[in-house]
């Protein structure tokens, strides 16, 4: 990805040469900043992919510029550098501000530049999915899978199956850096019951509508679900086993009430919904697993 613009901000001019000489042999166009204030007025002039700075300048945390970044650019991937080991308390306030990664000095110029193509990769995955969401809005007739077109108007979108299991891939990388957990979480729609009439079928679509949009009242922003081929999956960010537990309890009770208010033959299908989930790290090989699974074509 090589042409790419980075932004490095650091108050030590040979710290930013050494950088910057790295980074343009790679093919990167690269612009330098020395404090905040520079450093906004290029961000404000300029269109970046990246951002490389140090946790202090002249002893003052960057989190001001991070957070306003983030909040103007949510596409530019941000990467600290710190000279020091970060306590838990510091490690989750730059996260919380919207650091994407971090390096400890001293570090290999190669490590950075895999994160850096990392980042950028990221970057565009998350750039196309925007344009598709907005293709997808500008077409009045265009027909969901399942027939979703009673979500368009959710803040949170449902995603494709491509984009999602580049996210799971995405998350169980971030998962094994920071030694955090988190949740997949599949629902299958398919009738397992062989009471259940051939004939009741067509009537999953509308099951597959009312359970996505139990789901999309009952998940956070950053958690991310798809529909593909009679399943609904769902990442539980940074979710650990029992925080899942508790969540599959909340949605079965949501479930529970949407079958109270359905007829008899929709309740019969939900009734048969089946919901199992894998934990990272506990469960991280049944997780690739199934990564290697939804990648195949249907």
């Amino acid at each position: 990805m090589s042409g790419e613009k980075i932004l490095l901000v650091d108050t030590e001019k040979n710290v930013l040469l050494a950088y910057k000489a790295v980074l343009q042999e790679e093919g990167y166009r690269v612009e330098t900043a020395t404090n905040e204030e520079e450093a906004f007025k290029k961000i404000a002039e300029e269109n970046f992919s990246v951002v490389i700075t140090e946790l202090y300048l002249k002893s003052r945390a960057t989190t001001g510029l991070i957070k306003q970044i983030k909040q103007n650019y949510p596409d530019v991937y941000i990467i600290m550098i710190t000279a020091t080991s970060l306590s838990p308390e510091t490690y989750e306030k730059i996260i919380n501000t919207g650091v994407d990664d971090y390096f400890t000095k001293p570090f290999s110029p190669q490590a950075l530049l895999a994160n850096i193509k990392k980042g950028l990769r990221r970057r565009q995955v998350l750039i196309k999915n925007r344009e598709l969401e907005t293709k997808l809005k500008s077409i009045d007739n265009l027909a969901y899978s399942y027939d979703l077109q009673s979500l368009r108007e959710k803040i949170k979108p449902i995603f494709n199956k491509s984009y999602f299991s580049t996210m799971l891939q995405h998350e169980m990388v971030r998962a094994k850096r920071y030694n955090h957990s988190f949740s997949l979480m599949t629902f299958d729609i398919n009738p397992k019951d062989k009471n259940v009439a051939p004939s009741l079928a067509e009537d999953k679509k509308g099951i597959a509508d009312e359970l996505s949009h139990i789901l999309l009242n009952n998940t956070r922003r950053t958690d991310i679900i798809t529909i593909y081929n009679g399943t609904i999956a769902l990442i539980l960010v940074e979710t650990s086993k029992d925080g899942t537990r508790v969540f599959q309890t909340r949605l079965q009770k949501e479930i529970e009430h949407t079958i109270s208010k359905n007829s008899s033959a929709d309740s019969k299908l939900f009734k048969n919904i089946s919901i199992d989930f894998l934990t990272y790290p506990e469960q991280s090989q049944s997780i690739e697993e199934w990564m290697e699974g939804i990648k195949r074509p249907l």
